[in-house]
């Protein structure tokens, strides 16, 4: 097991949300936090969050982690990973480029952190991956490429310079009309063909094990009831970029945007034929972001060889109880590696976790010192 193992040890929060100063240890496989409402027991998961991902889980920009009143934040962690240990440090304060080191060591870029210690976060609001427009699932699955290849988010961040240079080069044209803009538009798109090739590539391949996965994972959580499908979905099925730009050139004048690329694509849920986001309960939508998530853990562990921490916030509020006993029924099983939980009521999860596990402990908030 120790091999494949990769977990948080400890973290000190500096001025991060409602953190003056904190610090907490945690154990390598099941820990609980629990404490009322407003102690801070999501902003400790998102803190581990940002030490692999080098941001929020829940905001865009770092302003609104920042301890309000405050011009800044500190995060220090330590994190083990097969047999060693590393020291984590990010430091943002206002004006100041990010920094963020790894035993003292600073990255030139921040992209180069993204993947190393990988984790996975359910949360409530996450329900919007099923329910919510095609951008949050491309978002999602753009997060997960990003952890398994750092050769996909650069084709990511081209593709995305390239489409908004493209986009506003089309709007331009559409106020004032000039016949230069083909040649501009050629020379776009033949920077712009193999970025979006390449992501297609792999957004491809990760959906062909990420498909059989979650379904394996809905079956379990849904008690072998129903039939569920997920299938990707995009322009560059049908044809190449290249063509279909040949064919769209004049439709995105018209359109004064880029109607065709990649950035088009759609994940489609469906249950028993119909549309989840339409069609499927409250449960089922659930259990279906449920499956997704631990797919992801599992397809995160098998391409690094190493487990994902696995954050599970608040999920009691939102699951009946048949649920979250198949939940846990699955994560107690070998190969979850280390998982976080947070939950108002101890009792409540101490009763759904057969305490065979020898590590779990209980962290209780408010812990937070109040600011001197």
């Amino acid at each position: 097991m120790h091999e494949h193992t990769s977990h948080i040890v400890s973290i000190e929060l500096i001025q991060f949300k409602n953190f003056s100063q904190a610090a907490f240890v945690f154990a390598p496989d099941m820990n609980l936090i629990v404490g009322p409402n407003g102690t801070g027991k999501t902003n400790l998961l998102d803190a581990v969050h940002y030490l692999s991902m080098t941001k929020s889980y829940f905001h865009a920009t770092d302003q609104p982690v920042v301890q309000y009143g405050k011009d800044g934040f500190r995060l220090e962690g330590r994190w083990h990973q097969r047999q060693a240990d590393y020291q984590m440090v990010c430091v943002v304060k206002e004006g100041m480029k990010k920094e963020f080191r790894v035993n003292d060591v600073p990255y030139t870029r921040l992209a180069m952190h993204i993947g190393r210690f990988p984790v996975v976060m359910i949360a409530p609001d996450d329900v919007l991956l099923i329910t919510g427009a095609s951008e949050e699932r491309r978002k999602w699955l753009d997060s997960l490429l990003s952890q398994l290849s750092a050769d996909y988010l650069q084709h990511l961040i081209a593709y995305q310079k390239i489409l908004s240079q493209r986009n506003q080069l089309l709007r331009q044209w559409t106020e004032r009309p000039s016949s230069q803009v083909h040649d501009l538009l050629d020379a776009y798109d033949q920077q712009w063909i193999p970025h979006a090739e390449a992501i297609f590539q792999y957004r491809q391949q990760i959906c062909q094990q990420l498909i059989p996965l979650t379904l394996q994972f809905y079956t379990h959580l849904s008690g072998n009831k129903e039939q569920i499908q997920l299938q990707y979905q995009s322009q560059l099925l049908e044809k190449s970029m290249q063509t279909w730009l040949s064919h769209v050139r004049k439709q995105d004048l018209q359109a004064g945007r880029s109607t065709v690329g990649i950035h088009k694509d759609e994940l489609q849920f469906l249950l028993n034929g119909y549309p989840v986001k339409i069609h499927g309960s409250q449960g089922q939508k659930k259990s279906f972001l449920l499956a997704l998530k631990l797919a992801q853990h599992q397809l995160l562990f098998r391409q690094k060889g190493i487990t994902p921490v696995l954050m599970l916030d608040d999920i009691f509020e939102k699951l009946d109880p048949k649920r979250i006993q198949l939940l846990l029924s699955l994560i107690r099983l070998e190969g979850f590696g280390q998982v976080l939980i947070t939950d108002t009521d101890a009792e409540r999860l101490i009763a759904y976790i057969p305490l065979r596990h020898s590590h779990h402990q209980i962290i209780s908030l408010p812990q937070a010192t109040p600011g001197k």
